[in-house]
């Protein structure tokens, strides 16, 4: 029996289960990555939408404060 080729066949196959392995750790950590890119996305959007909602508030508020601090200026 060739025990040396047996250990070396053995070492070779845990080598390609550790590349596996690796790669597979690899594939999971971008879809980490990816999934909280994509969270942080909806976070900024979901702000963007608030604030754009906020100013467009503010307009109209303003609008409406300045008609009717036209409408005081002009009464009698």
């Amino acid at each position: 029996m060739d025990t040396k080729g047996s250990i070396e066949r053995q070492v070779a196959a845990m080598r390609a289960d550790f590349d596996k392995r690796k790669t597979e750790h690899k594939k999971e950590h971008a879809q980490r990555l990816a999934d909280i890119a994509e969270e942080d996305a909806v976070a900024a959007v979901t702000l963007a939408t608030y604030c754009l909602n906020a100013a467009e508030w503010a307009v109209v508020d303003a609008a409406l404060a300045r008609a009717e601090a036209d409408q005081s200026a002009a009464a009698p």
